[in-house]
C-alpha cells in the first residue's frame, strides 16, 4: 500500500476544513502518524506503559484528553505525540480528521492525521510509552478480523501485531482507514 494515494483519499474525504465541533463531555484526540518506507505505508503507533490507570497495556495512538493551553483538540494531540514520543509535528503535516470514535469509558475521540515524508527518531517517555511501532499497514490489515468478545451486529474489528492485539478505539480509528483504501 503506497502512501501517496491514502493521504490523497484522507485529504479529499476527511479535510480539516469541514472538521466538525462537535460538543462533548469528554473529549480527547490522538494523532495517527502515516509515512513510508520502501514505498510503502507505515503507521506510527504506542504500546502504553502498564502503570497507568486507564488503558495500560494497550496498543494506541499518542493522544490524550485537552489540556488548558490547547487552543483545540488538534493542539491536544500534537502536544501530546511531543510529550509521548518526543515527535513535533508541524501542524501543515496534519492532513485530515477522521471521524470521531467513542471508547468504552465514555470518551469521543478525534482522530488527527499526519503524514511524514519519513519516520523520525523518536524516543518514548517511558513514564507513559513503553514501547513505539511502526507497523506496515497492508499486512496489519490483512490480520483484520470480527472481536469475538462483542456481538456481531457491533462490527468490531481487531487487529494483530506480532504478540499485540490492537482493538476498541485504536482498531475502529485503523478500520476507518482501511476502508477509505478499498481494503474492506
Amino acid at each position: 500500500m503506497n502512501l501517496d494515494p491514502l493521504s490523497l483519499k484522507i485529504r479529499s474525504a476527511f479535510s480539516l476544513a469541514g472538521q466538525a465541533r462537535t460538543p462533548h463531555p469528554k473529549r480527547a484526540a490522538v494523532l495517527v502518524i502515516l509515512f513510508p518506507r520502501e514505498g510503502l505505508a507505515q503507521v506510527l503507533m504506542i504500546l502504553r506503559a502498564l502503570h497507568l490507570n486507564a488503558h495500560a497495556g494497550e496498543v494506541a495512538f499518542p493522544g490524550g484528553v485537552p489540556e488548558a493551553q490547547d487552543v483545540d483538540l488538534l493542539a491536544t494531540a500534537l502536544r501530546e505525540t511531543e510529550e509521548e514520543i518526543g515527535l513535533r509535528v508541524a501542524q501543515a503535516a496534519v492532513i485530515g480528521c477522521l471521524t470521531p470514535v467513542a471508547t468504552r469509558t465514555g470518551y469521543l475521540v478525534w482522530p488527527y492525521v499526519a503524514a511524514l515524508p519519513a519516520c523520525p527518531r523518536l524516543e518514548p517517555a517511558s513514564e507513559e510509552v513503553s514501547k513505539i511501532f511502526e507497523i506496515p499497514l497492508a499486512p496489519l490489515f490483512r490480520t483484520g478480523e470480527l472481536d469475538a468478545r462483542f456481538p456481531t451486529e457491533r462490527d468490531m474489528t481487531v487487529y494483530h501485531f506480532h504478540e499485540h492485539r490492537i482493538w476498541g478505539a485504536s482498531a475502529r480509528v485503523l478500520r476507518q482507514i482501511e476502508c477509505l483504501n478499498g481494503h474492506a
